[in-house]
């Protein structure tokens, strides 16, 4: 297999996959960080096994060095399990692109991958935002109405208003989708909008229990939440930009006129 040269987005299967009708998941961080925990509580409950990576120069030009020694890149990692009948591969990334050129190339290699190992429908988890709900649920948006029905028949429910902006991979990867010939729904979890909604979390995971057939077990996730929370405020603490010293004779910095080192 050649090296991808990364002048563009490129997956690296880890073994060969031939599937039929699966189902793709995708999880990625955003409101409440529904998504991320969502599947990466999947991940874990099911035992799925990583099969594939996707690189990207769209990701920031920074790895990671980890305590226990390791060096990790930023990357989104497809893992597959196969739960009651069902093929699922879940997508899963760290972070989103930097720009919507890149959201759009990284969604689309995802779903060429996802389509050339016997992909058919995507799935993925957003967290929508509504603070006063009672009973939170989930809301669909699918590329087509069969899918729709199909999916409110397990509870799904329509968007409550006319348009709800979905930003980011969990809506173009369903989207793309379509265009390859694929089915797509971006299911909207409904979160009171915490930094990180284990709740809403856990109501994503038990909907695909009710689609497979099988309950897929949620313990795990408050704790994971927690501690997500602690790593997101260690992380943003030592990404605070850094003021530039000042040029012998120019002014000193305001905070209506700063300057920073990138």
């Amino acid at each position: 297999m050649t090296s991808p040269g990364f002048n563009e987005s490129a997956v690296v299967p880890k073994r060969e996959l031939f599937l039929d009708k699966a189902f793709m998941i995708v999880g990625v961080p955003g409101v409440g960080f529904v998504s991320k925990l969502a599947v990466d509580q999947l991940i874990r409950a099911t035992k799925a096994e990583r099969v594939a990576t996707l690189y990207s120069p769209h990701y920031p030009n920074q790895t990671l060095a980890l305590q226990k020694g390791k060096l990790k890149a930023f990357t989104t990692n497809f893992y597959y399990s196969r739960v009651k009948g069902f093929d699922l591969v879940f997508m899963k990334s760290d972070l989103q692109p930097l720009t919507v050129e890149g959201q759009y190339e990284v969604a689309a290699k995802a779903v060429e991958y996802f389509k050339s190992i016997g992909g058919r429908t995507v799935f993925s988890f957003a967290g929508y935002a509504n603070p006063g709900v009672k009973k939170p649920g989930i809301i669909a948006s699918t590329t087509s109405k069969k899918l729709f029905e199909a999916l409110s028949d397990y509870g799904a429910k329509k968007p409550p208003v006319k348009v709800i902006p979905i930003i980011g991979l969990a809506g173009l990867v369903p989207s793309i989708a379509r265009v390859h010939g694929l089915h797509g729904a971006c299911l909207l979890v409904e979160t009171t909008g915490a930094t990180l909604d284990a709740k809403a979390a856990k109501n994503a995971v038990s909907f695909l229990s009710e689609i497979v057939g099988e309950k897929i077990d949620v313990k795990g996730i408050d704790e994971r939440a927690r501690n997500a929370e602690r790593v997101l405020k260690q992380f943003q603490s030592q990404q605070k930009p850094q003021p530039a010293i000042a040029p012998s004779g120019a002014p000193a910095a305001s905070d209506d006129n700063l300057s920073y080192i990138h």
